[in-house]
């Protein structure tokens, strides 16, 4: 791996919890860099995968789909880690999908029953993915306290100036040029043509 590769990869897995030099090497030997461009499935829902993705760049969405309709769960980007609890603890096939939505995605495939592994030999991986796991839960109450029963208006004003901190370098009025209307729409639990006239207002506050 890349110097400069590896020392992104040791910041993103240190952001949770401590972990020795030696930890952080032996995660770097069973991992594999890859690349996404937009719209490209990374973890297919329903099938297969059996490996946690850690993000080095680009933003990416979770989704879900039942039939031919489809939602959006979360937005992540370069340093989020993604990985399906029914991969994790019951070997099935991951329940969401990660989607390449930035025109390129980077990032490391980890193989799940590789870092179990490792946990045997480093136990202070137990503490890492206990602390990444209650992080995911409570980013999980903050979308919930922050969307539910909130006015279309509230909703876009709580995701801009909070739940989208990497996206805050895009001007309110080039937003859908990173997210897809249709992607956020779903995310804020609206339709994208009440969306439009939500952020054509804000836009112009």
């Amino acid at each position: 791996m890349q110097e400069a590769k590896k020392q992104r990869f040791y910041e993103i897995m240190r952001a949770y919890h401590c972990l020795s030099d030696e930890c952080v090497e032996a995660l770097v030997a069973i991992s594999r860099y890859d690349e996404f461009l937009k719209g490209d499935t990374i973890v297919a829902q329903g099938k297969p995968c059996g490996n946690i993705f850690v993000i080095d760049s680009g933003i990416t969405r979770v989704c879900f789909r039942k039939g031919k309709r489809e939602d959006t769960l979360c937005f992540g980007n370069g340093g989020d880690i993604f990985f399906s609890f029914h991969d994790w603890y019951g070997d099935e096939p991951p329940a969401f999908a990660l989607e390449a939505v930035d025109y390129k995605v980077s990032g490391w495939w980890i193989s799940i029953q590789k870092f179990k592994n490792l946990e045997e030999r480093y136990p202070e991986l137990y503490k890492w993915m206990q602390l990444l796991l209650v992080e995911q839960f409570y980013s999980i109450e903050i979308l919930y306290r922050k969307l539910a029963m909130s006015t279309p208006l509230e909703k876009f004003d709580n995701f801009w100036n909070f739940l989208a901190p990497n996206l805050r370098h895009n001007p309110p009025k080039s937003l859908t040029r990173t997210l897809p209307l249709k992607f956020l729409a779903q995310y804020l639990g609206m339709t994208p043509q009440t969306l439009s006239k939500i952020r054509r207002k804000f836009v112009g506050r």
